[in-house]
């Protein structure tokens, strides 16, 4: 969408701690809801860390007291349309030996968006509260059982074979199409609804932490789809068990709503 594009450079010193992070301006005229883009080029290896704030209350990440820590990434975050206030700035903190730079893109545009939506590039791992962060590897150091799927942003479309076709009037059943698993054609009996992060869903390691937030995933047929998640159902044994949950990484695909 056209629009007007702003960037920044954010230089983090070292050794910024976490306790008392440096704080950047990114402010832009008011009047338009705006997408953000934050570039990591390669070097921090997870000893940076970033938050994004609206009006001086943090935007992202969404929990208090946490952080996103990448290495050779980008990461852009298209905020609700009523955020346009223009009032953005970013906390960083840096841990390293060395500065490190962060290089952000706000663009204004128009938008109707009801909720915010992230786009990650690459793998990134949002960190607790605690002083230690924990590196997670770009897609090449990662051994090739967690390589990434090709599909990196699931489709916001409803799938073609979603709905069975014996339950659709004649003249409104659906047509597969080639792009999606056959396997997407099942009944929702003996599974349950999840919407889960696109994150989560795209990588190995916040999928298998993902067990103890999957009850906060919960949702129902007739829920309206959320921007920046991919709608699953979890057959109830995988569901129940923290075994079964780790295995479903290679269901995942199928299990796709």
């Amino acid at each position: 969408m056209p629009g007007r594009l702003y960037t920044f450079q954010c230089t983090v010193p070292k050794g910024t701690a976490i306790n008392s992070p440096a704080a950047f301006s990114l402010s832009i005229p008011s009047g338009s809801s705006v997408s953000v883009t934050v570039r990591i080029p390669p070097g921090p290896r997870g000893e940076v860390g970033w938050q994004l704030y609206y009006g001086g209350s943090l935007a992202f990440p969404y929990q208090t007291g946490t952080w996103l820590v990448a290495d050779d990434a980008a990461v852009t975050i298209e905020p609700p349309a009523d955020m346009t206030s223009g009032a953005w700035s970013l906390r960083a903190y840096n841990t390293g030996t060395y500065p490190h730079t962060l290089y952000i893109e706000v663009r204004a545009e128009t938008t109707t968006q009801a909720a915010a939506q992230v786009t990650v590039s690459v793998p990134v791992y949002v960190s607790p509260s605690s002083t230690e962060q924990t590196y997670l590897p770009t897609a090449s150091e990662l051994p090739a059982e967690e390589q990434l799927p090709s599909e990196m942003v699931p489709s916001e479309e409803v799938p073609a074979e979603q709905v069975p076709a014996e339950t659709v009037p004649a003249e409104q059943v659906l047509t597969p199409t080639p792009t999606q698993p056959k396997s997407a054609s099942r009944g929702l009996i003996g599974r349950k609804l999840l919407d889960v992060p696109i994150a989560v869903y795209n990588h190995r390691t916040q999928w298998d932490a993902g067990w103890e937030q999957r009850k906060q995933w919960m949702t129902t047929s007739d829920a309206p789809r959320k921007r920046g998640f991919v709608r699953l159902a979890v057959p109830v044994e995988a569901y129940n068990h923290r075994d079964q949950w780790q295995k479903g990484w290679s269901l995942r695909q199928d299990w796709r709503v």
